[in-house]
């Protein structure tokens, strides 16, 4: 039984709209491929047709469906490779033979043959030229690659090509239907000019991918940093609510505090004003009171002075203590208003000017792009090194931008610190080969791409390793200040680049 085996049949040369094989493949300007009919189907069906992959829109509403669809660029290649796996795909029958199992194709005619037919087909005159590959071996790339090359309109080998209608042709086609143009080539001499120029395109695009790819891994490690700066607002901000929070508690127990002082204050003067009443009273009895008089009157005052409340004591629940000194809280105020600016500024000074750079002075193979903050290794010798000292605790972290091998899914990096300053440093091929270094550590085993590798220097002089923002050891005991940290790439890592949290 013939083989309908879809082995050959890439899963590109469906259409996504249809799900059937490229008929006449039209390119979006998105970069995505369907029918021409299918392309017609979705300009007609919307007034503003968009591309059902990314919904970029691609047509004028005021123009006919087919007009827009024919003007669209067409997928030559994806033409020939669906053409060619849709015979691929079918029985595998002679093409001559009823019911004779097919052995072979031929790559001009693209037709099947049987063992006879193709022992017939290589020694006809008019096919003996003609390539036959096995159907077990050949390929559909290869197949629509080498053919076919014939005339439709006059079955003869494809061998020119006319560059004013720009169109492929046979000898016939050059004189009877194209003998009044002026530009017509050997189509091999056509093909090797094409040939280079989609070299020149896909280096072209090559560049492009490389460079937006770049500037996304950049953006993605500014996202990070922002994202962990985020966090760090977000933790200010909690913090100062927490602290408002405090500072408006302490506000309404003050404000209890001064309400009920000032209840008491009110009620020591009312007693104030009774005593200094009666004091004059007594004052005057003394002064200008007769004898007689003044013994009536000592008895009537004194009993009225036993009835007066003449103590200075404050109420147990009043906590005058509670109430803030001007200068206690004066300080605290100023410390508020001025410091808090500042500091803030500095943050702002900080964030648009970060730190943490590499130095200029790097291995023999190491380019520096984006301030210094990226480093690409071009070739042996990739260390880089810290622009400035280690600060305590602050986190230096680098981060796995590309691999030498795209196609490896981890790499290795090691580490270490110095105490030399990165102008005297000698930069050795590799970190082991550099004196100067503190003992070496190699990096955290089976780091992938954009993982970070992070060093923190303590109070007590220790180096603490992270991955990915988690500690992991304590890698490096008493470092010397100030000292710097320092990178080999190896042979596994080709870029990285630093920030700091």
């Amino acid at each position: 039984m013939a083989t309908t085996s879809r082995d050959h049949e890439p899963q590109e040369t469906e259409c996504p709209v249809c799900n059937n094989s490229f008929v006449l493949p039209k390119i979006l300007p998105c970069g995505h491929v369907f029918c021409r009919t299918c392309v017609i189907s979705l300009i007609n069906a919307r007034k503003q047709p968009e591309c059902p992959m990314c919904r970029s829109a691609f047509a004028d509403p005021a123009k006919q469906g087919e007009n827009i669809a024919d003007a669209l660029p067409t997928d030559e290649a994806l033409n020939s490779l669906a053409t060619v796996v849709n015979i691929l795909t079918q029985e595998h029958e002679c093409h001559a033979c009823d019911g004779v199992k097919a052995e072979s194709i031929c790559s001009q005619c693209l037709v099947k043959l049987c063992a006879a037919c193709t022992r017939a087909h290589k020694k006809l005159p008019v096919t003996r030229n003609h390539e036959v590959e096995s159907l077990t071996a050949v390929t559909a790339e290869r197949l629509a690659a080498s053919g076919p090359g014939l005339c439709p309109q006059h079955d003869q080998q494809i061998s020119y090509f006319c560059s004013d209608d720009n169109l492929a042709v046979c000898a016939s086609c050059c004189i009877l239907d194209h003998k009044a143009c002026r530009r017509i080539i050997r189509l091999d001499s056509e093909m090797k000019s094409s040939k280079k120029e989609i070299l020149n395109l896909e280096d072209k695009l090559t560049k492009a991918e490389a460079k937006i790819e770049e500037t996304i891994n950049h953006l993605d490690m500014r996202l990070k940093e922002s994202t962990h700066c985020q966090s760090l607002m977000d933790t200010a901000r909690e913090n100062l609510i927490k602290f408002c929070k405090r500072e408006e508690e302490k506000s309404r127990n003050f404000q209890e505090v001064v309400r009920s002082v000032q209840k008491v204050r009110l009620k020591l003067r009312e007693r104030l004003a009774r005593v200094k009443s009666h004091k004059r009273i007594v004052s005057r009895a003394g002064a200008v009171c007769p004898r007689p008089g003044l013994v009536y009157a000592k008895r009537a005052l004194q009993d009225r002075v036993n009835t007066l409340d003449l103590s200075d004591t404050l109420p147990e629940d009043v906590n005058v203590k509670a109430l803030f000194r001007h200068a206690d809280y004066s300080d605290f105020v100023r410390q508020i208003t001025n410091q808090l600016p500042r500091q803030l500024d500095q943050q702002s000074k900080k964030h648009e000017k970060p730190g943490f750079t590499f130095h200029t002075n790097r291995g023999s193979s190491v380019v520096l792009t984006n301030n210094g903050k990226w480093a690409e290794s071009v070739g042996p010798g990739g260390i880089v090194v810290s622009s400035g000292p280690l600060e305590t605790n602050v986190m230096y972290q680098i981060m796995l931008v590309a691999l030498v091998q795209e196609g490896n899914t981890f790499g290795r990096m090691v580490y270490g610190v110095t105490a030399t300053h990165p102008d005297k440093l000698h930069i050795k091929k590799t970190i082991e080969d550099m004196k100067e270094l503190s003992p070496v550590r190699p990096s955290l085993p089976r780091m992938k791409k954009y993982n970070t590798l992070g060093l923190v220097l303590d109070s007590m002089n220790n180096i603490h390793t992270f991955s990915n923002g988690v500690e992991m050891v304590i890698s490096i005991k008493d470092v010397p200040r100030p000292c710097y940290a320092v990178f080999d790439l190896g042979c596994d890592v080709r870029k990285v680049g630093s920030f700091i949290t």
